[in-house]
């Protein structure tokens, strides 16, 4: 398990006098025969209440949690370009109702790979067994450290920022099987900002802030849509790596249910928070 503070810890780091004059860009460019190692933790709390005067009846509260590691290998792809092969060396998920014990399982990993194809901007170009992976679209996006997030054009200095427009599932960061494929992809959009930049010996750090927003692509109750929601957080982007190497994620949602309870009766309404947080172990 990875400790928050340890991962906050991390990212709060003192900036050498005239490293935040320099201008840092973002560019992946991975190098054939590369290989990292990446170990994530997520937590999802998702509390299903009825609407009433006040905060409501809850109708149920749920834990998840999922523990786990990727290795990534570079290899030279057909047409020239990198493909980086991933592999999950292991994955372990939990799961509890509020004041329950918590189950705990392990996921079968013999033959779970599959390959990625990005651009230096980090946009997929081709994925490969992506489809056979429950975990693939989750797994890629501790890579992209967000969903739909896409490098900036030109080099940036601290202060400065990019947008991103995203779009997610529900289960964008639950690493296990589900119906992600056919929800409606839940649209947003995201602010990085560079913090600071650190220059070392063999590349250079750059610590990024992130704010968004989540929907409303719809605000009507009736049709289950997302009515609201955002993200936070911060990622670290390493020159040398050509990767996010360490990253602690939140996102929050709220979510109109599909049916009353009762006929007539009002709709569940469904919060739903999850926290990521991933580090690069070379």
């Amino acid at each position: 398990m990875i400790a928050y503070t340890a991962v906050v810890a991390g990212l709060l780091v003192l900036v050498p006098a005239g490293a935040q004059a320099q201008a840092v860009r973002l560019r992946y460019a991975p190098v054939p025969g590369t290989k990292l190692t990446r170990v994530f933790q997520t937590y999802t709390r998702m509390v299903v209440r009825l609407p009433a005067a006040g905060a409501g009846k809850v109708l149920e509260t749920r834990e998840m949690a999922d523990l786990g590691g990727t290795s990534e290998l570079v290899l030279p792809g057909p047409d020239g370009h990198p493909v980086v092969h991933v592999t999950v060396d292991s994955l372990r998920t939990r799961e509890r109702t509020e004041g329950g014990a918590w189950s705990e399982s392990r996921a079968a990993l013999d033959s779970v790979w599959f390959q990625l194809d990005f651009d230096a901007r980090l946009r997929l170009r081709r994925a490969n067994r992506a489809d056979r992976v429950p975990e693939a679209g989750a797994l890629m996006h501790l890579m992209t450290g967000l969903p739909g997030l896409i490098l900036p054009e030109r080099p940036l200095r601290v202060g400065e920022r990019w947008s991103v427009d995203m779009a997610m599932p529900l289960s964008a960061w639950v690493m296990r099987p589900s119906s992600a494929e056919r929800e409606p992809p839940l649209r947003g959009e995201a602010t990085l900002t560079v913090d600071s930049v650190v220059a070392r010996t063999r590349d250079t750090l750059a610590y990024l802030s992130v704010e968004g927003t989540i929907g409303p692509d719809t605000p009507d109750i009736a049709t289950a849509s997302v009515y609201g929601g955002g993200v936070t957080g911060t990622l670290v982007w390493s020159t040398g790596w050509h990767a996010f190497v360490a990253a602690a994620t939140r996102v929050r949602m709220h979510v109109a249910g599909p049916a009353p309870p009762t006929a007539g009766g009002p709709r569940p309404q469904v919060a739903i928070e999850t926290t990521l947080r991933q580090q690069v172990r070379p």
